[in-house]
């Protein structure tokens, strides 16, 4: 960790605050769109952006650059970004989970499925989605698998507490 706060706004681009002021990055610092839809870090450690329609891109040297932007419009559309203990970057988007590893990226979610917000804990991936909850193990080939306890629901959160207990709404 950096020990900065960075903020994803919908209209603003990203904030960077440290303690004592907020630097702006907008379209002057390479990003192709002020909404921002969330925040990560890259296998390389790099900060990276979610756009609501241009992809992922990173921050590298105090100036964005493209990361993944996809030919499908849905996937071009980022809703959530983490990364997990396989090394991997988990994207979700409009068109579906997506692994980033190693420069590819390789579409994982069957049925398709808007993923809105990942949660990962130590082999697997928690994912709300437009159709309620599923899990997903890292590193595998497989799909995602729906938790049929959850009503089939949006859901825009979800988190693990200490005792590994799943948070959603």
């Amino acid at each position: 960790a950096d020990g900065l706060l960075w903020i994803a706004t919908q209209g603003g681009g990203v904030a960077r605050f440290d303690g004592r002021r907020i630097t702006l990055f907008g379209r002057e610092a390479g990003l192709p769109s002020l909404f921002i839809t969330c925040l990560g870090e890259d296998e390389e450690g790099y900060l990276v952006a979610g756009t609501a329609m241009h992809g992922l891109h990173r921050l590298r040297n105090e100036r964005f650059e493209p990361a993944w932007v996809p030919e499908d419009r849905d996937a071009q559309r980022i809703h959530s970004v983490q990364r997990a203990a396989d090394g991997a970057l988990y994207v979700g988007t409009t068109r579906g989970l997506y692994r980033l590893m190693d420069k590819a990226a390789s579409l994982i979610s069957a049925p398709e499925r808007s993923v809105f917000t990942i949660t990962a804990s130590k082999d697997s991936l928690w994912l709300g989605t437009d159709s309620g909850l599923y899990a997903f193990r890292t590193g595998s080939t497989g799909v995602m698998q729906r938790i049929k306890a959850v009503p089939l629901v949006a859901l825009n959160a979800v988190t693990r507490d200490s005792q590994g207990s799943i948070w959603m709404g």
